[in-house]
């Protein structure tokens, strides 16, 4: 038996990639980043992976995190240029 649970602790997983676990919102006493991806009280420093998402999406995960950083990229750009 311990054997068998040392090789299900070894192996054991989740199907889901993790998300959700960086708040996006106004306010750093309820959220990480604000809606342009910067991190509350921290200069230049911006989170761009599926950590701001609120929720698991219905699919992979793959293609919304590619959305996200061209929206971040083009952030970034607008936020240069000012």
């Amino acid at each position: 038996e311990a054997e068998v649970l040392q090789d299900f602790r070894r192996r054991a997983g989740s199907v889901f990639h993790p998300c959700g676990t960086c708040a996006m919102g106004p306010d750093a006493q309820s959220s990480v980043v604000d809606p342009r991806l910067r991190v509350h009280g921290v200069a230049n420093l911006r989170v761009v992976d599926a950590s701001t998402f609120p929720a698991v999406t219905s699919g992979n995960i793959n293609a919304p995190t590619l959305m996200l950083a061209e929206k971040a990229a083009a952030l970034i750009l607008e936020d240069a240029a000012r």
